[in-house]
């Protein structure tokens, strides 16, 4: 099974028994794929090594952790941000 990293959440409030031990969730969807933007996947497993926590209160929790922790090429454009300023104008309006 591959989802999109916004799909997670809902899986983990599925499949595992919270508050989980890393162990249990690995047991439970360490094999599911997260996809990226660029078509790679990485599984829950993978992604979860790269955190210190071994201890998720809530599916949020754990969702909070796997999106921490996913692989740069999970990120859409690096260094991307549509919320910079207004572009300036280069030309006078009349009124």
């Amino acid at each position: 099974m591959i989802l999109r990293p916004s799909d997670t959440r809902e899986l983990f409030a599925r499949k595992c028994d919270f508050p989980a031990e890393e162990a249990a969730v690995v047991d439970a969807v360490g094999d599911v794929g997260i996809d990226s933007p660029n078509g790679e996947t990485t599984d829950v497993r993978t992604v979860l090594e790269r955190s210190s926590a071994t201890r998720y209160a809530s599916a949020a929790d754990l969702h909070s952790t796997v999106m921490a922790n996913l692989p740069a090429d999970h990120v859409g454009r690096k260094r991307y941000d549509d919320r910079s300023r207004t572009a300036v104008r280069t030309t006078e309006l009349s009124v």
